[in-house]
């Protein structure tokens, strides 16, 4: 569906509907930044474990 479309279709919603469309919104965005803050947060934690991983043994896992 495109972005006008959608525009659209929320505008004949009812005030509740709306309503309720935006909390569903912000919720999917509040969760999307939870998801990035982990992400970034096992990114940084992991960091240390794969400088560990440069070594001729393990470079057949680097194809993985």
């Amino acid at each position: 569906m495109a972005r006008e479309e959608l525009i659209k279709v929320i505008e004949h919603l009812t005030v509740e509907h709306r309503l309720e469309v935006e909390k569903f919104v912000m919720q999917l965005a509040e969760q999307e930044q939870s998801e990035h803050i982990v992400n970034k947060a096992l990114q940084k934690m992991s960091e240390q474990s794969f400088q560990e991983w440069d070594n001729e043994e393990d470079s057949v896992y680097d194809s993985m």
